[in-house]
């Protein structure tokens, strides 16, 4: 008997979108570490950095080519990809499972339908996209969308994906009664490796004269409330002198400036924070290696990859109860803290003030509790037992942990 094969579908991916790294690793890591095969059908994100994702053993890729859209709609529309009905169709028949990745557009739009037309049983990971702040950005499109198909996309899946606990509860909040898979996003083996391959002694992470870092990564987004992060670095820099904030991502060019305008009211503040753009790789471990202390200020964050990057470079983490890490409090690996200024200006103040052998213990407690749960081929494994569970029948004395 041939090997089981799971079809997924993604809207657009990119190189830097955390979507894109999610499901790209999950894909990668089901096709070499477990007895499954997996097509993957997606579109490049128009204008973004391309992602790099070829087909391998037991991982095929489709990357469709997309129309060029009208001005009119453009900014509401990434693209429309080229054949896309027709390439489902023609890969469908060699499919034991669909997973989609993320909602509003066409594959679940014109997917779903289809699936529930030939009876294949599909699972939909929204992926952060019916968290409450989402929902609100473009609401009115949502809502509409959520009316017209998507709740009944939903409703319809033989099983929903979320990943964290904290999204299975905003699915039930909503009315959706399917069975929910709590399955989490992880960090690979090869990171925590090239991570480490970068010594301590070449960067001088321990030299005493050195300026501590406060490190970032995300998107330059008003979600991302990285213009709260630097008002609040204005606030404290000049009690902080030796320490800089360095900021990794990319956004749009008019929500930078903006920041930018931010920091001059301070020359302090404004001389030691760092713009990086975006980074991947090597340069991206580099960053996290040089820092002290990892943020992530955001309204709305359905798992938070770079959450997970940072712990697994032993940094101690500052977040907000917009993202679902709530156990960083009880693992005593950072703060969980409400999106708000004055909240973030005094857990910076905190974080800054600890001495490093306090965020260095922080940060050897968050490494343990990635080992423990989230390395890629734990997720793969959690995943196909999923879909072993789905294609068998859905039995519920025989539901995998994940399965709620």
């Amino acid at each position: 008997m041939g090997k089981k094969t799971v079809l997924s579908l993604v809207r657009v991916m990119h190189a830097g979108g955390g979507v894109t790294l999610n499901v790209s690793s999950l894909l990668k890591h089901i096709a070499s570490c477990t007895d499954w095969s997996v097509v993957l059908i997606t579109a490049q994100k128009t204008g973004a950095p391309p992602l790099r994702l070829d087909s391998a053993d037991g991982l095929e890729v489709r990357v469709l080519e997309t129309r060029q859209l009208p001005s009119f709609l453009e900014g509401t529309i990434d693209c429309w990809p080229i054949d896309f009905k027709k390439t489902l169709l023609d890969t469908l028949p060699g499919t034991n499972i669909v997973h989609y990745h993320s909602l509003w557009r066409y594959p679940t739009r014109v997917g779903c339908p289809i699936m529930r037309h030939i009876n294949k049983p599909y699972i939909i990971a929204p992926r952060g996209t019916l968290n409450p702040w989402a929902l609100s950005f473009r609401g009115f499109r949502k809502k509409f969308a959520l009316w017209m198909h998507e709740r009944k996309n939903l409703s319809s899946s033989v099983c929903l994906h979320a990943t964290s606990e904290a999204e299975a509860e905003i699915f039930r909040s909503i009315g959706l009664k399917n069975p929910i898979a709590v399955i989490p996003a992880g960090v690979s083996c090869e990171a925590m490796s090239a991570y480490h391959s970068i010594s301590h002694k070449s960067i001088g992470k321990y030299e005493a004269h050195r300026k501590r870092r406060i490190l970032c990564v995300a998107r330059i987004h008003p979600i991302k409330c990285i213009k709260e992060l630097v008002y609040s670095w204005v606030k404290l820099a000049n009690h902080f002198p030796d320490w800089e904030l360095v900021l990794v991502g990319s956004g749009p060019t008019e929500y930078e400036s903006k920041i930018r305008k931010v920091l001059q009211v301070n020359s302090e503040a404004r001389k030691r924070t760092i713009f990086r753009g975006y980074l991947a790789g090597k340069e991206l471990w580099k960053a996290y290696k040089e820092a002290d202390v990892f943020v992530l200020p955001s309204h709305s964050e359905n798992f938070g990859s770079v959450v997970v990057e940072a712990m697994a470079a032993e940094l101690p983490i500052i977040t907000t109860k917009g993202t679902p890490w709530a156990q960083l409090v009880t693992r005593k690996c950072g703060w969980w803290i409400p999106v708000d200024q004055n909240s973030l200006t005094l857990v910076l103040e905190e974080a800054m003030s600890l001495s490093d052998d306090e965020r260095s213990e922080m940060g050897r407690k968050g490494r343990i509790w990635i080992e423990e749960s989230f390395t890629w081929p734990q997720v793969a494994k959690k995943t196909v037992e999923l879909y072993e569970w789905i294609i068998n029948g859905c039995h519920k004395s025989e539901s995998p942990d994940c399965v709620l």
